[in-house]
């Protein structure tokens, strides 16, 4: 067959399907958790191809065709699935910088009503909306399989090795506080459950760092603010308790900077909605907490965080500011873009920062997304904000949002 990548093309031989015994043949499409190694890629991929040559085709092919690749066999099921190939396919470049957001979905016409088109007025459903900013397209991931009626309600989205996690949150239907974690594998298009978090945490801290998911503050079924922290490795799918922060962080903000997962605010549970201006940040490799005094405004909420060529931004209230960590300061960067009332979420694109706002007029229900260039913050080289243009469809409420290479 012919592969082509843009106008890049490879002619491969497929292999034979006798080589590939039925037994062999991965038919639903669940990567799982392949474990690979990289002997995997020391086998032969294509009858007469030497092995590099070979592997330079497939980590060209379009990702929209993966599913079609594991069902040859289940040698290409097992590569496509690995997390070597994720890696092959990042070196060569073929990998895509997406922003996945947590978002309002459509109202849906209601179903009970008698007269079409009537709109629901009860709590809106999320979803999860992945928008590919270097192709300007927008698509909808599908639904866990556990929550058809939307994801779960100011649950925690991180990303590792081209993967998608979400972590706790309240039942959309009950609002139970959930352990639950899943991720959502692009190959595959499919979800799947991992160990639950040890505990039961609402609104807690949360990062990646290194293929490991860090969470830490939150409150408990009983409101109590906690000052506990896990972390979650992913290829082994098990959690382990960290050491206590130097205080409860209910609310705080969570963001990794410098090969360290920071905490930054928060409150206690007698002090509530009294954010402290103190933070905790661990390091994985001394595995301590260490606390960071006037990181952030007292009495301000942290947050939303993101981070661009090394640099810590965030919003508050009106402004989008910078991190200085030699002098321990926040510097105005500029306001943030149009009407905008205040930024739903920030995050950062190997082209610069996005942002989501709700606007002061017109319609409340609609977010507007902006997005600044990524380079220096001083005055003198301030970027103006555009833009994104987006449908009705993927206008909502936007409550989190990540970047993933998929």
């Amino acid at each position: 067959m012919t592969i082509w990548y843009g106008e890049l093309t490879a002619d491969c031989e497929l292999p034979d399907y006798e080589e590939c015994e039925l037994e062999d043949v991965d038919l639903d499409g669940d990567c799982g958790n392949a474990g690979m190694e990289m002997d995997l890629l020391s086998k032969e991929l294509l009858p007469g191809l030497p092995e590099d040559v070979a592997l330079e085709c497939l980590v060209r092919v379009s990702m929209s065709a993966f599913p079609q690749l594991q069902g040859v066999c289940r040698r290409w099921g097992q590569l496509v699935c690995s997390k070597d190939f994720y890696e092959e396919r990042k070196k060569a470049g073929t990998t895509r910088n997406c922003v996945c957001i947590v978002q309002a979905l459509p109202d849906a016409p209601d179903q009970s009503a008698g007269s079409p088109g009537v709109k629901h007025t009860t709590a809106p459903e999320f979803g999860i909306t992945v928008y590919d900013w270097q192709n300007q397209s927008w698509s909808r991931i599908p639904c866990i399989p556990e929550f058809p009626s939307g994801l779960p309600l100011f649950c925690r989205l991180v990303a590792v090795d081209g993967k998608l996690l979400v972590l706790g949150g309240w039942h959309p239907d009950t609002y139970e506080a959930l352990k639950s974690v899943y991720v959502f594998d692009f190959t595959s298009q499919l979800w799947k459950g991992c160990a639950d978090m040890p505990c039961s945490r609402s609104f807690f801290a949360c990062g990646a760092l290194d293929g490991q998911v860090y969470v830490a503050g939150g409150h408990d079924d009983n409101k109590n603010a906690l000052n506990t922290a896990e972390v979650y490795n992913l290829e082994e799918n098990r959690w382990e308790v960290l050491p206590n922060m130097s205080e409860a962080r209910d609310e705080s903000g969570g963001i990794v900077l410098d090969g360290k997962f920071f905490v930054i605010s928060g409150y206690g549970t007698s002090n509530q909605g009294q954010f402290t201006s103190s933070a905790d940040s661990y390091d994985p490799i001394t595995g301590e907490w260490t606390r960071i005094e006037d990181m952030w405004t007292e009495g301000v909420s942290p947050g939303p965080f993101a981070v661009s060529q090394g640099v810590l931004y965030a919003v508050q209230r009106q402004n989008l500011v910078h991190y200085a960590k030699e002098s321990n300061a926040w510097a105005v960067v500029e306001k943030i873009p149009g009407e905008g009332r205040f930024a739903n979420w920030i995050t950062s694109t190997e082209a610069g920062i996005l942002m989501m706002t709700l606007p002061s007029t017109a319609d409340r229900n609609k977010s507007l997304i902006h997005q600044r260039p990524a380079g220096a913050v001083s005055a003198e080289d301030r970027s103006s904000w555009q833009l994104v243009e987006t449908s009705d469809m993927f206008s909502g409420l936007g409550r989190a949002a990540c970047t993933v290479d998929i």
